[in-house]
């Protein structure tokens, strides 16, 4: 819903049959690319069509942006709400204003954002839950933040801690162990002699870069403000930090790759973190959040085990908490 805010915006973002037939698009063509490539290449074309309900599925979410598409056409592109839809009018070529063309892009951008971002701000409940120690000094920056800024992009971008926290998080619990796959198409041979075959996949070990101990420091331990920078003794520590980030979560490098590197990198990005650290400043800033007794059973620094599956790791989707509204 938070996405598509600025997708739709109001009131469709608020439609439960309208984000629920989304989330089952975004779903089931995973699921459904899953169990075609489980066939012999040359069958994937036939069970592709007889599995595939995405031609069902964009035809319910067309009738839901027909208003909304035709309400903007009427509109001069000055005068259109500022939201994804009214973005993709303004700079489609006339032959593509039109639901279907549009339909097409929203379902895309909502199958790119729905599961990233819903799997990343799971993975940093859970390392804040299994980290409680940092609670304290996050509410605290959100909250003398907040108060002089109030709840602005401006705000958000001003909180060196948080922006510290969600950066380990996604470097310690990435969507996958590897980014920038390419399947090679004629023979190549890298600077330093290595050659590939024709037909080989080739990736980046994002995994491997994000545990490197030449480039972090005790890589395996979680240490949340890691990417704080440090300008005394004791910086970037658990039980310190200075108020200026190194660099910001959606800032791509060689050794820092959840959102991949150079051309390729997540145009989404800049939204992305901009959307994951709204929402868990506003979880910490109103809620309070713990392990059940009985699944943690008192462990320190507990956290439900990542789920490998198909070179993709996920946050355990059966884990529970306890969540309740902070107290005034």
């Amino acid at each position: 819903r938070a996405s598509n805010r600025v997708f739709v915006g109001l009131p469709l973002c608020r439609n439960g049959d309208y984000l629920k037939v989304m989330i089952e698009t975004a779903v089931s063509c995973i699921d459904t690319a899953k169990a075609i490539n489980g066939y012999p290449e040359f069958m994937r074309p036939l069970v592709g069509r007889l599995l595939s309900k995405t031609g069902e599925r964009k035809e319910k979410i067309v009738e839901f942006l027909k208003d909304v598409v035709d309400d903007r056409l009427k509109l001069a592109p000055e005068d259109r709400p500022d939201d994804y839809v009214s973005w993709l009018l303004n700079n489609a070529p006339p032959e593509e204003q039109n639901v279907g063309d549009i339909a097409l892009r929203v379902i895309g951008t909502n199958f790119a954002a729905i599961h990233t971002s819903s799997m990343n701000i799971t993975q940093a409940v859970y390392w804040l839950l299994a980290k409680p120690e940092y609670i304290t000094p996050l509410r605290e920056e959100i909250e003398e933040v907040t108060s002089k800024m109030g709840w602005t992009k401006n705000a958000i971008g001003s909180m060196p801690k948080l922006e510290s926290f969600m950066k380990e998080c996604m470097r310690m619990t990435p969507l996958g162990p590897q980014t920038m796959s390419r399947k090679v198409l004629k023979p190549f041979r890298f600077s330093n002699g290595v050659s590939v075959p024709v037909g080989a996949t080739v990736g980046i070990h994002l995994y491997a870069t994000h545990q490197d101990p030449k480039i972090y420091p005790e890589p395996e331990r979680f240490n949340g403000f890691r990417f704080v920078e440090a300008e005394k003794e004791g910086a970037g520590d658990e039980n310190f930090a200075v108020t200026k980030s190194r660099t910001s979560m959606y800032a791509s490098s060689l050794t820092y790759l959840p959102f991949s590197y150079g051309r390729h990198a997540c145009p989404g990005r800049f939204f992305a973190a901009m959307e994951l650290k709204l929402l868990f400043a506003m979880l910490i800033n109103n809620y309070d959040m713990k392990w059940p007794e009985a699944v943690s059973n008192g462990r320190d620094g507990y956290r439900p085990a990542d789920v490998w599956s198909f070179g993709g790791l996920s946050p355990d989707p059966t884990a529970r908490i306890l969540i309740r509204e902070r107290k005034a």
